[in-house]
């Protein structure tokens, strides 16, 4: 299965829509590493819109979880499946004797979490029957999950010593072994690529109603500065390079890059293009020093390029820092705040442009829980102050916002990988210090932004996706000036490696 995981980032004002949207589902069982595709959500940016964050994710088939149909699953920590536990638990203790019970027990305790009990169970069955390869795979498996490499590549390495091992265990050995030696790795080096075009009903984010402020009296603009549909065609890639320091804290230095262009058919005037760098340190506390559980610090700094109608727009540079909790297989928790000092370049064309030069300051959560191994929920919340040179340019976003992604088998029997629908709720407020004089000096800034989208994520390999997406933004302004609604549309091709 394919799993793409998006974060969706508060950005400056004025905004358009999403141009594609990737969900994530989480699974009981991880995969390895070493094969995860990385995808890609961004937002479409008019002036002083930056890039939202970028995140990888993963595919492949779960191990224990793969016995039980996805629909079927009972919710982590349900009553049910707890009863499961038990009853599997106690019908291995009475008669521990018969290996298929004990194997039964290890596959639930993995698939709720608890690792330990599961590896226990498998090591146990190996005194008592040494020559079983897919006991040996599946903790090797489970030791990888625990972040315990070098463990796990013995007992992968033994599941494929013997004469009977199947063709499948010795695919699945093979997989993971590259996965640990990749985690053992001191360089790692990870990137991926999207191309993909779409449709928008209001690509320039122009106003819906010719008659707007100006001066604070009403004035009708021209039909070409209204909102205008368009086609454009956009391109996505990122690059990360992991440095293992192979310490006891799990101490990495982590370098990343994105780069983001779209080439209108038509409206040329928002042409967009930028890049986003961050490089620093990142630790593991906790359970995250040894493995992927607890918590992961990255501190960092960074530089943003942008330019807007083939001409440098702003660039900026500054500093933050992102956090990744995982308190479970189920459960991750992620964000961060940082702080970026922009410069904007004046011309002919923008003669007002440095009144948008200063701090644009940023706070983010995000929230994604596994309901079961089909369902994933996530929740969103964010803040992000402008303090900028300009009073009526100062201004204050909060977003909230959340989203289901569902995981289901292929329809078409082609692929026999997990598709991923998703759907998601997205509510921005903005709020300005002051009223802009050249619009109407009575009257302040408000803004409130729905934004509604769908997507479906279609593997077509471990590293190669197709992603169809559709979306609708709708813009209430208290200036009719900002009043818009945009509906668009998208497909692209998402390539990793």
């Amino acid at each position: 299965m394919l799993r793409l995981v998006a974060f969706m980032s508060v950005s400056d004002s004025p905004k358009v829509a999403f141009p594609l949207s990737v969900p994530v589902v989480g699974e009981a069982t991880e995969v390895p590493p070493a094969h995860r595709p990385k995808a890609v959500s961004f937002r479409r940016f008019l002036p002083g819109i930056v890039l939202a964050s970028v995140v990888a994710a993963a595919t492949g088939a779960p191990s224990f979880a793969s016995s039980e149909s996805d629909a079927d699953a009972s919710p982590p920590g349900s009553a049910s499946e707890a009863a499961q536990v038990d009853a599997a638990f106690d019908a291995m203790v009475n008669d521990p004797a018969d290996l298929e019970k004990t194997f039964h027990f290890a596959a639930l305790a993995a698939r709720t979490g608890d690792l330990e009990g599961a590896v226990a169970a498998l090591e146990r069955m190996l005194l008592l029957e040494p020559d079983l390869p897919r006991v040996k795979l599946e903790l090797g498996v489970l030791y990888f999950r625990l972040g315990s490499y070098v463990v796990a590549r013995r007992y992968l390495t033994e599941a494929v010593a013997g004469d009977r091992v199947p063709d499948e265990v010795r695919a699945r050995v093979a997989e993971y072994v590259a996965a640990v030696d990749a985690k053992l790795a001191r360089h790692h080096v990870s990137g991926f690529s999207l191309f993909g075009a779409r449709y928008q009903s209001n690509a320039n984010a122009g106003p819906s109603s010719p008659e707007v402020r100006l001066e604070g009296r009403t004035a009708a603009l021209e039909d070409r500065f209204t909102g205008q549909s368009d086609a454009d065609v956009f391109a996505a890639a990122g690059i990360e390079h992991r440095y293992d320091f192979r310490r006891v804290d799990g101490l990495k230095w982590v370098t990343d890059a994105t780069l983001y262009a779209t080439r209108q058919r038509t409206q040329e005037q928002v042409n967009l293009a930028l890049v986003e760098a961050r490089t620093g340190p990142e630790r593991g506390f906790g359970r995250a020093a040894v493995g992927d559980d607890g918590l992961l610090v990255r501190p960092y700094a960074k530089i943003e390029h942008v330019t807007l109608d083939d001409r440098i727009w702003y660039q900026g540079a500054g500093a933050g820092v992102g956090l990744r909790f995982r308190p479970s297989d189920r459960l991750e928790v992620s964000g961060g705040a940082d702080v970026v000092r922009r410069r904007h370049r004046q011309d002919a064309e923008n003669p007002a442009a440095d009144d948008r030069d200063g701090w644009v300051i940023r706070a983010r959560l995000t929230g994604r829980h596994a309901l079961t191994g089909a369902f994933g929920l996530r929740l969103t919340a964010g803040a992000v102050r402008h303090e900028l040179k300009a009073e009526y340019e100062k201004h204050d976003d909060v977003e909230l916002g959340a989203g289901l992604d569902y995981a289901f088998s292929d329809p078409s029997g082609f692929t026999h990988r997990r598709w991923t629908a998703s759907v998601g709720l997205n509510r921005l407020y903005s709020r300005y210090d002051a009223p802009d004089d050249t619009i109407d000096p009575n009257r302040r800034r408000t803004q409130r932004a729905l934004s509604a989208e769908a997507s479906l994520t279609v593997p077509l390999g471990e590293r190669l996706a197709v992603v169809l997406s559709v979306g609708d933004r709708d813009v209430d302004a208290s200036l009719p000036n900002f009043t818009n609604r945009n509906r668009w549309a998208s497909a692209a091709v998402a390539w990793s490696f």
